[in-house]
């Protein structure tokens, strides 16, 4: 019992471990995710407000830099000055050199914020006076600012300065005298020191932010020099992409070191500089994991406390379950006598009631199960010996017996359909078209489609070639149905019609010979008859070609003589070709004859060949009798018709009667003949 206890206190304890464990992480990560995103939104916030003041403060002083040096460049002393410098005592004219220097200086220490102040010649772009003498004397033709300083007020955007290489920002604009003509050009190197704390500003010196510059060369700009350490040049990032782009933005991302930081981003047309404003994720993130990791030590604290609780409650509720749980082991192992104890009356209490009932219905229903299950036992023998005995029956059965569902796959076959189709194992399962491809029976598929289709039996029959030779089935498929009437299957049984066929052919071929051998018995009997028609025959012949040949007869007798031999010849003709039409040996042809002559030929033939007291009378009607057959055969008919009203009077005296009539009705014409028979 013990160790059923542990196991239940341990899944309850683990459970309520489980469900604070997951309450405390969801509702930590919660509060994480809720604090971050506040972080980070007041951060955005914080970082794009510094960078917009930035932006306005630097344009403003950028603006009046601009200003001041128009200014400047429009008054009468400078200007007075610079037509001087400009003509050709330029380099002679000392004084009004200095007096320009001396005007430069001033405007440098008094409201310029420029490193170095010049007056450069508008032609050649020499330098004629500045606040710094060294520079005295120089030319600046190739620079920017002078080529286009000379018409318009410009500024060159961070450059390298020729002499120091540090970066420079220069602005110039045109001195012109009273008739618009530019006399020279003035020009103010900005300090850079004064640019970089506008736009860094104070947020240079908070640990938190990382605040910089980089031009559209993706080069870090500062007063010193290009560049910071490690990195000269390809200073990438999404933001600095962006920002060269002339994009203003805020967002995270990672910088040019692969540190992840949220940043603000603004690009500087004027200057072509971006500032970027950026602070590191662990760090803007830190107050919010330190308020995480508070959060989840409370909550482990919690959760330890209720589980101790859970330990205790359950320790006094498990104790009747367990006396339950042996109880319900017993019943299991099949002891149905077996009974909880009822310790209390609260839901435990209940239960083990409710197990004691349920063991008695269980007792009274497994003692009816056993009589079910040996009666089910018995049934399923049953079944099992008559399927046995229907496999058997069909196995055996000479037929072709199959069943194939709506796939066209097999769900049964016999012996005698697997064999013929050389079909290994069972052939459930196996398709229906590669079974009987290629074996003659093409066919046989569409024919259970058919049956499918239409729902109704549907029989053809079909020819098989195997290898020893081909047989003729007949197939009758039918279609079976579910309880809901619907056709899950099409069976069919084949029939072999080789051994029929052979069957019936060999008696077609009996009765063929058992009606030659009438034939000849017949024609034995009319043997004697046309014997003496031919003696007679050939007698006339003889007598008469003996008289033509007598040298006293005159040429008259002759022609007589050798008409009747003529007249004698045809009839023997006649009767040679009656005999052939009797004995089957005349061609068989369809022609339009008259009935008439038939029956006459056929009735001269029957007169010699049988008794001469036999009367054979003809009562043929008026005109012809105009029929579409087959001379040879209905001659046959007519023959065998007379010989059988012949024979049927045998020795006997007796009279025998033709007659043919012509009937008419509204559709046709027909010809009819009868014979009669009479004796006495």
């Amino acid at each position: 019992m013990a160790p059923i206890r542990r196991s239940l206190q341990a899944k309850l304890v683990a459970s309520v471990l489980a469900i604070g464990s997951v309450t405390t992480l969801l509702t930590g990560y919660i509060a994480y995710s809720s604090a971050r995103d506040a972080l980070v939104t007041q951060l955005e916030d914080r970082l794009a407000s510094h960078a917009d003041r930035s932006v306005v403060i630097f344009d403003r002083w950028l603006h009046g830099q601009r200003a001041l040096l128009d200014v400047a460049a429009g008054l009468d002393q400078v200007v007075g000055v610079a037509v001087k410098l400009s003509g050709d005592a330029a380099p002679t004219d000392i004084v009004a050199r200095q007096r320009l220097e001396k005007f430069l200086r001033r405007l440098r220490q008094g409201a310029s914020d420029a490193e170095e102040l010049q007056m450069l010649s508008p032609i050649g772009g020499r330098v004629v006076a500045s606040t710094e003498s060294a520079s005295v004397g120089s030319y600046s033709v190739s620079a920017p600012y002078f080529s286009g300083g000379r018409d318009t007020a410009v500024m060159q955007a961070v450059y390298p300065s020729p002499s120091s290489g540090r970066p420079r920002l220069t602005i110039a604009t045109p001195v012109r005298d009273a008739s618009r003509r530019s006399v020279g050009v003035l020009v103010a190197h900005l300090d850079l020191q004064r640019v970089e704390s506008l736009l860094l500003g104070p947020m240079r010196t908070n640990a938190m932010f990382d605040v910089y510059l980089v031009n559209r060369f993706r080069d870090f700009v500062s007063a010193d020099r290009f560049g910071r350490a490690g990195f000269r040049r390809g200073a990438r990032s999404d933001a600095i992409e962006r920002a060269r782009g002339g994009e203003n933005g805020v967002g995270q991302y990672e910088t040019f070191d692969g540190r992840p930081v949220i940043g603000a981003w603004r690009w500087l047309p004027d200057v072509e500089l971006a500032l970027l404003v950026e602070t590191p994720t662990a760090v803007a993130f830190e107050s919010a994991r330190q308020l995480l990791a508070v959060d989840l030590s409370a909550s482990v604290v919690a959760v330890l406390l209720l589980s101790i609780g859970v330990l205790v409650v359950t320790s006094r509720i498990t104790r009747p379950i367990l006396f339950t749980a042996t109880a319900a082991a017993r019943v299991a192992a099949g002891d149905f006598t077996t009974r909880a104890i009822v310790t209390s009356d609260d839901e435990v209490g209940e239960l083990a009631r409710s197990f004691n009932r349920m063991t008695e219905q269980l007792d009274t229903l497994y003692r009816g199960m056993r009589e079910q299950v040996d009666a089910t036992q018995d049934a399923l023998r049953q079944v099992h010996e008559g399927q046995s005995l229907l496999h058997a029956i069909v196995d055996n059965a000479s037929t072709l017996i199959c069943v194939v569902n709506v796939a066209d796959r097999f769900l049964l076959a016999n012996r005698s359909f697997l064999d013929l189709f050389e079909v290994d194992g069972d052939g459930v399962g196996q398709s229906l078209h590669l079974t009987v491809a290629g074996r003659g029976a093409a066919d046989l598929p569409a024919l259970f489609a058919e049956s499918r289709e239409q729902g109704a039996v549907v029989e053809r029959e079909f020819t098989l070639v195997t290898r020893r030779e081909a047989h003729v089935w007949h197939a009758a498929c039918f279609p079976l149905r579910s309880e809901r009437g619907e056709i899950y299957a099409v069976g069919m049984i084949g029939t072999d019609l080789t051994e029929r066929a052979r069957a019936e052919e060999e008696r077609r071929q009996s009765d063929a010979r058992v009606q030659q051998a009438r034939k000849l018995e017949s024609l034995g009997v009319m043997a004697g008859g046309i014997a003496h028609d031919f003696n007679n025959i050939l007698g006339a012949i003889l007598a008469n070609a003996d008289l033509a040949l007598e040298s006293r007869l005159t040429p008259d007798d002759v022609r007589e003589s050798l008409r009747e031999i003529v007249t004698a010849s045809r009839r023997a003709a006649d009767l040679t070709r009656q005999m052939l039409a009797y004995a089957g040996r005349a061609s068989f042809e369809k022609s339009v004859f008259d009935l008439h002559d038939i029956l006459g030929d056929m009735a001269r033939l029957v007169r010699a060949s049988h008794s001469k007291r036999v009367e054979l009378a003809m009562e043929l009607g008026d005109g012809p009798a105009w029929v579409f057959a087959d001379s040879a055969q209905l001659s046959q008919v007519v023959l065998n018709l007379l010989t059988n009203a012949m024979e049927a009077i045998g020795d006997d005296v007796g009279r025998v009667t033709v007659t043919s009539t012509r009937t008419s009705t509204s559709t046709s014409t027909s010809t009819s003949t009868s014979t009669s028979t009479s004796t006495s």
